[in-house]
């Protein structure tokens, strides 16, 4: 939600790598193509946006109110069809907990998002999944690529390198045994261009 020419994560390296919204903070990239301001953003009170890098969607809200808020999240900026979304939004029971949630939705959907006071929210939309997302682990780990799109390849790296068409053809789940970022990348077919990350520490 920030605009700054330099951003930063303000707070102990520890706490990120512990807290259960790590995945979506590896996820928020530095820079955009697009930010859309949702509708019912309120100066003082309630900032909603979405913003895109790629075809990946990215929205972000913040609730300035002295009380807890809901907000009706209309998706109607996504493209036609399903997307995956990775949630991460307040724990309204127990502060600072947060709650994370994986779910499918589609272009138009409305979503009711409660948050608290001085709370917020935040998702990432795409046509393809990593399962799991990444993440520490003390092995070997098994990752899976999904997407909505037939009539295409899924190319992926494990190196961080953008995946183009010479790149390894995802068949089955991935054997991951070494710390890296694995990239995934759709080529060919209406899905063409996608792409999904995720950090794994081993």
């Amino acid at each position: 939600v920030h605009h700054s020419p330099l951003l930063h994560w303000a707070d102990q390296p520890d706490l990120y790598l512990s807290s259960p919204a790590v995945d979506m903070i590896r996820r928020i990239e530095p820079c955009w193509d697009e930010t859309i301001v949702l509708n019912n953003s309120q100066i003082g009170s309630r900032a909603a946006f979405a913003k895109r890098k790629g075809n990946e969607w990215f929205v972000g809200i913040l609730n300035g109110a002295a009380s807890a808020a809901q907000y009706t999240l209309d998706l109607s900026f996504l493209d036609a069809g399903q997307y995956y979304a990775h949630i991460v939004g307040d724990n309204t029971a127990s502060r600072p907990e947060v709650t994370v949630q994986d779910t499918i939705v589609a272009h138009g959907q409305q979503i009711v998002v409660n948050m608290l006071s001085g709370g917020g929210y935040v998702a990432g939309f795409s046509k393809l999944s990593l399962s799991p997302l990444g993440g520490w682990f003390v092995g070997p780990q098994q990752v899976s690529i999904g997407s909505f799109y037939d009539g295409g390849d899924i190319r992926y790296t494990l190196d961080g390198a953008e995946p183009d068409e010479s790149s390894l053809l995802y068949t089955s789940a991935i054997t991951v045994d070494t710390s890296c970022l694995v990239r995934a990348k759709t080529f060919g077919g209406p899905g063409a261009g996608h792409e999904i990350k995720g950090w794994f520490t081993i």
